[in-house]
């Protein structure tokens, strides 16, 4: 969708970021998340047990206040956050070992209350995903976006809650794109065609 203002300007979003679990992990060790996002702002998690292969963090949101947001064209451009996940390997917490990282980009959040999505651990030799919840407040800045190609590549939404008074779209999934466009095609060219029939 195409933006009616600037389309160099900037949009400003406040994030909380709950994250809900990491699943399918080793037990034996406890896990930490640790976050670091694009403009330098990093921390972590407090170390959670691995029960039934899941570590969670019940209470622990990560929160990211005035996150600016560059546009191009009317498009959002990328912001990257960095959640990576390490085992804790000695009692006293001072050796860690990486077993996965996930790439959030928080600009396709931009327009939702709150969304759901769930990740496979990437640079990890386990089949472990992680689930997160985004919580989104736009303080600043258009509310009308071009859709983003190409598509996200992570697991679909479990769960998506749309504002009621946003305006944003989301885009078309690749199948009924393409249908809508051969549609649009077809009646483009029976116009085209009547045009140029003779009036009885």
């Amino acid at each position: 969708m195409f933006s009616f203002r600037s389309p160099h300007q900037p949009v400003v979003a406040d994030f909380e970021v709950e994250v809900d679990g990491c699943y399918n992990v080793l037990e034996g060790h406890p896990v930490v998340c640790v976050y670091k996002y694009g403009d330098g702002r990093r921390g972590e998690s407090y170390a959670a047990d691995v029960i039934n292969q899941t570590a969670r963090w019940p209470g622990w949101r990560i929160s990211l206040p005035h996150c600016r947001l560059d546009t191009v064209n009317g498009t959002l451009q990328p912001r990257c956050l960095r959640l990576s996940l390490h085992r804790v390997t000695t009692p006293a917490g001072g050796r860690r070992m990486q077993f996965g990282v996930v790439d959030v980009d928080i600009a396709d959040f931009i327009g939702r209350m709150q969304a759901s999505r769930r990740y496979l651990l990437q640079q990890s030799n386990l089949n472990a995903t992680l689930h997160i919840v985004v919580h989104t407040k736009q303080v600043h800045g258009d509310v009308l976006y071009k859709p983003r190609c190409p598509p996200r590549p992570e697991i679909p939404t479990d769960t998506c809650f749309v504002s009621s008074t946003s305006v944003r779209t989301r885009a078309l999934p690749a199948k009924d794109a393409v249908h809508a466009i051969v549609i649009d095609i077809l009646r483009t060219s029976e116009e085209q065609r009547s045009r140029h029939l003779p009036s009885k």
